[in-house]
């Protein structure tokens, strides 16, 4: 069988698809080392590491403190829940009134800006 051009300058993988020889992942560059020896980006030197823990224990005492601050000028992590939920029900009611604006809109040939005026409406709202 007499080979085609494209069959001597490229190889049919298992799945039907050609490909150019061997494939080489641009991944590969990243976990080398210019010197050309491998390394991982995540092994970084015990100074840097040190450095990233001593960071985030300044950050993390932080976060407590504003806790503390925040419970001390009365707010609660429970009342976190309930305001989440009124917070989902108020966005349900505003998206069915802008549905409902943009519908009507529609019919009368309008746009929903001018409606905002016709109902007493806030732009904002």
């Amino acid at each position: 069988m007499a080979s085609t051009p494209t069959q001597t300058n490229s190889k049919q993988s298992s799945r039907g698809r050609q490909s150019q020889g061997n494939f080489k992942s641009p991944l590969g560059q990243l976990f080398k080392s210019p010197l050309g020896s491998a390394r991982c980006p995540a092994a970084e030197s015990g100074e840097t590491l040190q450095a990233d823990i001593a960071a985030l224990h300044a950050r993390l005492s932080q976060v407590e403190t504003e806790i503390q601050q925040m419970n001390n000028d009365g707010y609660r992590q429970e009342e976190l829940q309930s305001h989440i939920e009124k917070l989902h029900e108020y966005n349900e009611i505003k998206d069915t009134g802008q549905m409902i604006l943009g519908r009507i809109a529609t019919m009368e040939a309008v746009r929903t800006k001018d409606l905002y005026e016709k109902y007493g409406l806030e732009l904002e709202d």
